[in-house]
């Protein structure tokens, strides 16, 4: 799916009840798998360094995503690629 990275969100905490505050723990959680050691943008081989919330590139809908990546693609401010699996919910449950 194409996405694009969110604007002004390193402030949000995850406050669901089960994370420790972190939007990767939030993304462990949600997908009820380990934090993955590399990236989830297609193509990059850095490791994950935070959860970072993206939305779909071509949607109107503006649901929040969260996906594993590193830091530099964290503040790309182009759309890029990643796998559907690889999106969890923003949301708490």
């Amino acid at each position: 799916m194409r996405v694009r990275n969110m604007v002004d969100t390193s402030n949000l905490k995850c406050n669901c009840q089960k994370s420790d505050g972190s939007w990767l723990s939030h993304w462990s959680i949600q997908k009820n798998a380990p934090i993955p050691k590399y990236c989830s943008t297609d193509g990059c081989l850095n490791e994950v360094e935070i959860g970072a919330h993206v939305v779909a590139f071509h949607s109107e809908d503006h649901t929040p995503f969260i996906v594993p990546i590193c830091h530099e693609c964290s503040v790309k401010a182009i759309s890029f690629e990643v796998d559907d699996h690889m999106l969890a919910s923003a949301d708490c449950k």
